[in-house]
């Protein structure tokens, strides 16, 4: 509504000081929001990371997933909302080579009863067999340890955590390229990004990962070593504390850590 939009914008600017977790969210604060730029700081999201599991766990974990040794396990973690974009991913799915062996699996939460719209689309396409739909799970780091390739196919985000966890678990990503997604993964250095709402696009890059386990190593491991060095908890926390030293002692904000413009 206009008017809470208008006190938003009011008190954005007496805010002593205004967080972004991406580039993309600090530049739309500023432009669309009103945020001065000398109030706004870019505080990145971070992931605990955990050393990976041995080839005998991850076999186990895949056998309790009942994930053939040799299908290509494909991992989608996201609400089931339809902005997060799976239907394009169901489409693009159907598009790969009957030959092909994977299988992906779908975590979140279905609040909006989307999933009986996917499940009729799965069946209609005749992949129905190959999705799984898990719904919520507690413990998502085990079942990406089972995996092979992370997924993220939303119409808009601002900095997704999910990327970031798959990249920790050493997994290559597909993902489009939106809000905050082209910081998290480096385009043919730690996985594939594509256009949203481009389910030939999306297939193409899954097809590629798919067929290539060597690239799919390789980038996995990149983006393992981008997560540890940019993303980590512990770099969130110093930069938090830092941050909150500063305001604390004085009010100010430490200049290396205000937003480039």
């Amino acid at each position: 509504p206009v008017i809470y939009a208008k006190l938003e914008r009011w008190l954005h600017r007496r805010m002593i000081v205004v967080l972004g977790n991406s580039e993309r969210v600090v530049a739309q604060l500023f432009s669309d929001e009103g945020v001065p730029r000398d109030k706004l700081v870019l505080l990145r999201n971070g992931v605990t990371v955990h050393e990976l599991p041995s080839d005998e766990r991850r076999a186990q974990i895949r056998s309790e997933l009942q994930i053939e040794p040799f299908c290509v396990a494909l991992v989608i973690v996201a609400n089931l909302i339809p902005y997060k974009g799976h239907m394009d991913l169901l489409e693009a799915l159907a598009l790969l080579p009957a030959e092909s062996d994977w299988t992906v699996l779908i975590l979140g939460v279905d609040a909006v009863g989307h999933r009986s719209t996917l499940e009729r689309r799965a069946a209609a396409l005749g992949i129905a067999g190959r999705v799984r739909f898990l719904g919520e799970i507690e413990d998502v780091g085990r079942v990406l340890d089972g995996c092979d390739i992370g997924i993220l196919c939303s119409h808009e985000e601002g900095f997704s955590n999910a990327l970031l966890e798959y990249m920790e678990r050493a997994l290559p990503v597909v993902a489009t390229a939106v809000g905050g997604n082209t910081e998290a993964v480096v385009e043919g250095e730690t996985g594939l990004l594509v256009p949203s709402r481009q389910p030939r696009d999306f297939a193409e890059a899954l097809e590629k990962l798919i067929a290539d386990a060597q690239l799919r190593h390789r980038l996995g491991g990149a983006g393992r070593d981008r997560t540890m060095r940019l993303f980590s908890q512990e770099a969130s926390v110093e930069f938090s504390a830092r941050l909150y030293r500063s305001l604390l002692h004085d009010g100010s904000v430490p200049a290396d850590l205000l937003s480039p413009e």
